[in-house]
């Protein structure tokens, strides 16, 4: 890209002073008429690039003209290229470059000690495919069609003009207004099928996502458990709850005392531990799963 190109020409005028245009050329692999056109760019933008020709003429800037990376203390240095690397999951080809610039610039080693990667464990590449679908449509004005899967399984063709992604609570969420419903509306990512890239909209249009609705309110009735976990599920409960909950017992099993919200979805989460789990208290659950159990006997006789 040119604006890419006219940027990685000055950061190479900076770094080594003075440069052919036949060098640039050749670095860029493009016409020398290519590279004069981008220097004029330059040159009008206000960059203080000049000329002079002979034999040891060439494209210089002038010496005055540095960027004064001590206006950003080491904290911020890091921070920016810790951005950067994070982007660069959204866009690895365009971002790499702009990264080991920084990072020299900066004086800093590529460690390579972050990574972001928004797919889950087994998910194929349409996973990938759909958050730079949902990039590229935020930062172009575009809208995105695809079809939605509610919670019924119920499916809908769905055009909407994409604001904002948003993780929490370990989901993707995109917020979105839906043009046809005049409406704000807030989907999850795993549920969207089919997706790809709408018509441009105005720019104009101011859209303003408000907060994503709590899946609960706080009046919602808490239930204070106590659960017992077999050795063998550790690896679980260290993921699932607060480490402040849980106490490790002499022979590898875990006591876990915490507080969930007590509805439908609680019950389907302790049936997921199957038989490594024993509910100690409070005993209206461990009732009300046993009846759950009972049931889900019955449809295999």
């Amino acid at each position: 890209m040119k604006i890419n190109r006219m940027f990685e020409i000055v950061y190479l005028l900076l770094k080594k002073q003075k440069m052919t245009t036949t060098e640039l050329a050749q670095h860029f692999e493009v016409s020398k008429r290519t590279i004069l056109r981008d220097i004029e760019a330059l040159m009008i933008a206000g960059i203080p690039l000049y000329t002079t020709r002979g034999r040891y003429g060439g494209v210089s800037i002038l010496e005055n003209y540095t960027l004064d990376k001590t206006i950003l203390s080491e904290v911020e240095q890091q921070q920016l290229v810790l951005a950067l690397q994070t982007l660069s999951t959204l866009e690895p080809e365009n971002t790499q470059h702009a990264l080991a610039k920084l990072r020299t610039f900066f004086g800093q080693s590529d460690s390579h000690w972050f990574e972001v990667d928004f797919s889950q464990w087994g998910s194929s590449s349409h996973q990938t495919q759909k958050f730079e679908v949902i990039k590229t449509a935020i930062l172009a004005n575009k809208s995105i069609l695809f079809t939605y899967f509610n919670s019924n399984g119920k499916t809908s063709p769905t055009k909407v003009y994409p604001i904002k992604l948003i993780f929490k609570s370990r989901v993707w969420y995109l917020q979105a207004y839906h043009p046809d419903k005049h409406a704000y509306r807030t989907y999850k990512v795993n549920r969207m099928s089919q997706m790809k890239l709408g018509t441009s909209f105005e720019s104009t249009i101011q859209l303003e996502t408000p907060p994503i609705d709590a899946p609960y309110s706080a009046t919602t009735k808490l239930v204070s458990l106590h659960l017992h976990f077999k050795k063998n599920v550790s690896f679980r409960v260290w993921d699932e709850f607060d480490p402040h909950s849980i106490t490790k017992n002499h022979d590898g099993s875990l006591t876990v005392r915490t507080q969930l919200v007590e509805d439908g979805w609680l019950d389907a989460f302790l049936l997921s531990f199957g038989s490594n789990l024993k509910i100690l208290a409070p005993e209206s659950v461990r009732n009300r799963l046993l009846t759950t159990i009972d049931c889900m006997k019955k449809q295999y006789r």
